[in-house]
Order: structure tokens, then C-alpha cells, then sequence
């Protein structure tokens, strides 16, 4: 190294001291950063419970020696004299035994660190088959693998072959074996291991335009397993696995994997594989996986699938990883993963205790205020939809329209024979799912909307308002029906009629915000803030406040633009925080208020008298 180099890695080391400890830890984890301004990072590597802790830079180089020794041993000593044994398996050289202050660990993940090249690569061979990765992950590791492998070489690819599905399931059925699951272990950090779980997001629109194209490729070049099920949390991936049908095994294979899962998912996919093909062969089974999804109740595995999907997905937030991709994308990772956590619990036979208090304390602000930033892009979804009701009158939304529009009506019958299915099916069944929140719905019959119409030109009553609010759930409404509402309201003063209590305002004014944002209508979300004004001294805030926040936010969504969209939630939280509201509350509306800021900075600017105020 010449002086200005040395120079250079002197000042870039003394710059990053300048920086707190959680930037200076991103920092250093730029390898490419630090080989540029010739940083040095060693890292300490902790084995399990166990208190064992060892410098990576000392224990990689035991191990080189070890694989260049005769013997496959050699001893790691610290400055205290305690000594740290290293064995390599002759026979097996993928495998390394750590023996230290009387712990024994046996792992398989130091092999990129034997020295000859042609063994390394011909045990990367065999792991790029069993963890199923792509051939751009292959040619990309096994170029690294050839040439020099320093320690951060060794680190990164050690990391990228260990975030797949394969790896991760298998280090949850140990954590969960142990009970001893942290959140780390649960939420893997990695992007690039949510694309090998549930596919890379390039430029799709939607999760219909995504299962065509980048699921396509997310199939491509790989066997069929149980993954391809686990995050079937829509019914046009099933048509995706369906249409690859050429890479899957027979289908009483996929059948088989669907049942040793369980995963509600994995056997809607697999019923809607089955009633996408000609015959009726697999009838049998297939009634079966029906028997199931009916009999399916929010306990168990449904109540643990949505409250780690609301836990995960606000993680996923947390973290920052999907930054800049559109919604749908973080919570197909977030069911994908959740499916994954739940499958291992119910092999294991676990279950977490209180589940659904434990992720609303973990994530649950930040995965309800993620939700309502969302709903400017993707408005057809709320995040009160997220429960385990909900999810189920999804499942019976997607069960009823496989039949309907099944190809195979001789199966269809058939299959309605033997068991019982409701006819009538709950409205909520037909509301958009997580994914579907910028889905545009079928437009509603002419029919329905003379009666939307009629309703309309009456008095400002619940009656008259709940079917347009009822059916823009559930269909594409013209834009005409909201600026009736508008005139509706407009025209009486904004004044309700009827039999008005609390609990009917709240359910108008949030009705009325649904209504706003699907059919993106700033003058009824006006009128909205309007109403809100009128009836604030009636709701007596203090007791509503979480209910008047999320209405504002829902409202806001109306204004696509993002500048007119923050105008409006600045404006919304600025009039609820000069309310006379009591300290509780104040700190309540501050917390979200915050949380929403940092998760969006762009509303710092048109929110922060709000938060000084509520300050």
C-alpha cells in the first residue's frame, strides 16, 4: 500500500468514527465501500445460546489450516490462553467441527474457505441444487468461487447461499425445536432471499400483471416443491403454476405436498389447479382439500398466518428492504414468509401464545400507519381488513369463484354433490385482497346503480349512503356516484338525517373516506373534512382519536398526487391536534403522527406544526 493509500484508509477509518453506531454498522456493511477506501472490518461470530463468540478474521483462518493440514485439525488460541479446536471431516468436506469451552458445533458453511478451488466449486454444485438457486445466482457465485476468496468474500457468499427458503426453513425448525425464535430469525434481512421465496419484482403494475410476467421467470429452470404453494396468497398465481404445468410433477404430487402443509394457501392453489384441468381423475382429493378449506375456522393456523403476516409485513417496513416497490410486492413477501413461520410451527407442533397481542406490540403501528401510506397507490385495501375473518372470507371468495368459472363443470358438479357449500356467501368475501389493493374491480350493473342513484337524491342518511359504500368494495364505481354523495351532502348542509348516534358518524365519515379513495374523488374527501368539522364537538375526540386519524389518512388517498395528498393529511392532523384533547390522547396522535412522518419523510413538511403542537 503507497501513502496516499494508506492516507486514505487512515481518514476514511477516523470519518467513520465521526458517524453514531447503527449508521457506522451500514456503513461497514458495504464491502464494496470498504475495499474501496481500504477499510478492514473483522466481525465477531456467535454460535447459537451457546456464550461461544470468536473473531471471524482468527476462526477463518483455523479453519484455511485446517483444510491445508494433513490431519484436517488445527487450534485456535486467544489471548487468554483458551483454546478452540478445529476438525474438517476427511471424508466429508463440507462438514467442520467446532470444539470450544466444552461446546461442540458441527457446520457446513465454512467449506468456501478450503483452499482448493475445484472442491469448493464441486460442493457448490451440490448446494445450488438442494437450496434451488437460479442460474444467474449460479454463474454469479461459482465466478466469485473461482478466483480469491478473502474474508469478506467468504462472508458474502456464506450469506447468500444461506438466505434461500430451503436454508431459512431449516434454521426455523431448529429455532422453533429450541424455542428460542428471534426476530432476526424470523424476518431475514435480505431482499435477494425474498426474491428466491416468492419471485424478483422488475415493472408489473399489479399482482395480475406480476404472476404473468415475473413469476414466469420466477418458475423457469427450477423443480416444483412446496414452495411454489406457501405463498399462493392469490388466485392468479395458481393460473401461473398452472400455466408451467410442463415443470410440475404429477399432480398427485402437488396434492401430497399441499395436504403435508396444510397451509391454507397451498391448498386453495392446489383445489385451483385442479379445477383449471380437463379431467376428473384426482376428484377424490380435490373434495378433500374442499372439505378442509370449509371446515377451516380463524383458529390455529389461519390466526397465526395474519397476525405474522401484520408482524412481518411491518418488519419488512422497518427495515426498509422493499423501499421504492410497490405494496402488493412487500405483502406477498410478507404472506410467503408468514406461510413459511406457520407451516414449521404446525410440524412442530408449536404455536405462539397470545399471537395476535404479540404482533400488534411488535409491528403493529408501523404495519397499520405502512397501510394507510399505502392506500395513495393501492386503494382498494385497508389494513382493518388484515384479520383472521377477513382471511378466510377471502379463501371462500377465491373457493366460490374456482368453481363458477371452472372449465370443468362435470367436476364442479360432482364435487357440490358431496358437500355442502353456502350459496350466499358474506359481502366482505368480494372485498379486495391484501394484494389487490390496486386491482380495478368489475364495474357494477346498471341496475344496481339506479338504485345507488335513487338513494342519493333522498336525505344525508346511513340508509341512503351504506349501499354506495357497501358496493365500492366490491365493484368499480363511476365517479358520477361520488360527486353525488358530495352534492348530497353539500346541498344539506352537511347535516345527517336519521337516526344519528356516535358510533353511526363514525361509520358515515369512514364509509364516506372508502368511498373518497376508491374512486379518487377530492371534492367528497372534502366533504369528508367538512362533515368531520361539523360533528367534532359531538364525537368528543378523546375517544375516537385513532378512528378520526385513520379516516383522514383513508380520505386522503383521493389526491394521487403525492404534493395534493400531503396537503391534505397536513391539513387533516393540523385541525385534529388545535382540538382540545387531553394528554393522553395528544401523546397517542403524536406517536402516530411521527411514525407516519418517518416512515413517509415527504409529510415532515405539511405535518410538522401538527407535531409541534402535539408536542
Amino acid at each position: 500500500m503507497d501513502e496516499f493509500d494508506t492516507d486514505k484508509s487512515y481518514f476514511a477509518g477516523h470519518l467513520i468514527d465521526m458517524f453514531p453506531a447503527f449508521i457506522r454498522s451500514e456503513i461497514l456493511q458495504d464491502s464494496i465501500f470498504c475495499r474501496d477506501v481500504d477499510v478492514s472490518v473483522d466481525a465477531t461470530l456467535s454460535f447459537g445460546d451457546s456464550g461461544v463468540e470468536l473473531p471471524r478474521s482468527k476462526l477463518f483462518n483455523a479453519v484455511r489450516n485446517a483444510f491445508l493440514s494433513e490431519g484436517g485439525f488445527s487450534i485456535l488460541e486467544d489471548e487468554v490462553g483458551s483454546k478452540t479446536e478445529i476438525t474438517v471431516n476427511i471424508n466429508n468436506p463440507r462438514t467442520v467441527q467446532i470444539l470450544s469451552g466444552g461446546n461442540c458445533f458441527n457446520s457446513d458453511i465454512f467449506w468456501p474457505l478450503n483452499p482448493d478451488k475445484l472442491i469448493r466449486l464441486s460442493i457448490f454444485k451440490d448446494i445450488s441444487k438442494e437450496r434451488r438457486l437460479s442460474q444467474q445466482d449460479i454463474a454469479r457465485l461459482a465466478d466469485v468461487l473461482s478466483g480469491d476468496m478473502d474474508d469478506v468474500s467468504v462472508d458474502e457468499v456464506i450469506e447468500d447461499i444461506n438466505f434461500t427458503p430451503v436454508y431459512i426453513e431449516r434454521m426455523l425448525r431448529e429455532d422453533t425445536r429450541r424455542g428460542s425464535s428471534k426476530i432476526e430469525g424470523l424476518v431475514p434481512s435480505s431482499i435477494r432471499y425474498y426474491e428466491r421465496l416468492v419471485g424478483a419484482y422488475s415493472s408489473s403494475r399489479n399482482i395480475l400483471d406480476y404472476s404473468t410476467n415475473e413469476l414466469k421467470k420466477h418458475f423457469s429452470g427450477t423443480e416444483f416443491t412446496h414452495f411454489d404453494l406457501i405463498f399462493c396468497a392469490h388466485s392468479s398465481i395458481a393460473k401461473a403454476i398452472y400455466a408451467e404445468s410442463q415443470r410440475m410433477p404429477s399432480f398427485k404430487e402437488v396434492i401430497r405436498l399441499a395436504f403435508e402443509s396444510n397451509n391454507p394457501f397451498s391448498l386453495i392453489c392446489c383445489l385451483e389447479i385442479g379445477l383449471l384441468m380437463p379431467t376428473c381423475e384426482h376428484k377424490d382429493d380435490l373434495l378433500k382439500i374442499l372439505k378442509l378449506l370449509t371446515e377451516m375456522c380463524s383458529d390455529g393456523q389461519v390466526k397465526s398466518l395474519i397476525y405474522l403476516f401484520i408482524f412481518i409485513d411491518g418488519e419488512l417496513t422497518r427495515l426498509g428492504l422493499f423501499n421504492g416497490k410497490p405494496a402488493f410486492y412487500r405483502r406477498l413477501a410478507a404472506f410467503g414468509q408468514a406461510s413459511l413461520i406457520t407451516k414449521v410451527m404446525t410440524e412442530q407442533r408449536r404455536s405462539f401464545e397470545d399471537i395476535d397481542k404479540w404482533a400488534v406490540e411488535e409491528r403493529g403501528l408501523i404495519f397499520f400507519c405502512q397501510s394507510l401510506i399505502d392506500l395513495r397507490t393501492e386503494p382498494r385495501w385497508l389494513p382493518d381488513y388484515a384479520s383472521s375473518e377477513q382471511l378466510l372470507d377471502d379463501i371462500r371468495g377465491r373457493l366460490n369463484s374456482a368453481l363458477a368459472n371452472s372449465g370443468n363443470q362435470e367436476l364442479v358438479q360432482e364435487l357440490q354433490s358431496e358437500i355442502h357449500i353456502e350459496q350466499s356467501l358474506p359481502l366482505s368475501a368480494f372485498f379486495a385482497g391484501a394484494l389487490e389493493g390496486n386491482v380495478d374491480a368489475k364495474s357494477i350493473p346498471d341496475e344496481i346503480g339506479k338504485i345507488i342513484e335513487d338513494a342519493l337524491q333522498g336525505e344525508a342518511s346511513l340508509e341512503n349512503l351504506t349501499a354506495l359504500i357497501n358496493v365500492v368494495q366490491i365493484g368499480k364505481v363511476d365517479s358520477k356516484y361520488a360527486e353525488l354523495a358530495a352534492s348530497l351532502l353539500e346541498n344539506c348542509q352537511h347535516q345527517l338525517e336519521g337516526n344519528v348516534n356516535k358510533d353511526v358518524i363514525i361509520q358515515i365519515l369512514r364509509g364516506l373516506a372508502i368511498i373518497s379513495a376508491h374512486v379518487r374523488s377530492p371534492r367528497l374527501a372534502t366533504s369528508v373534512m367538512v362533515l368531520s368539522r361539523v360533528y367534532r364537538d359531538y364525537l368528543e375526540v378523546n375517544s375516537y382519536p385513532d378512528h378520526l386519524f385513520a379516516i383522514g389518512l383513508i380520505a386522503a388517498a383521493a389526491y394521487e398526487n403525492k404534493d395534493e395528498w400531503a396537503d391534505f393529511v397536513g391539513q387533516w392532523v393540523f385541525e385534529i391536534a388545535n382540538l382540545n384533547l387531553d394528554d393522553e390522547t395528544k401523546n397517542r396522535l403524536n406517536m402516530f403522527l411521527k411514525q407516519i412522518c418517518v416512515l413517509e419523510p415527504y409529510l415532515f413538511y405539511t405535518c410538522s406544526n401538527a407535531l409541534e403542537i402535539l408536542k
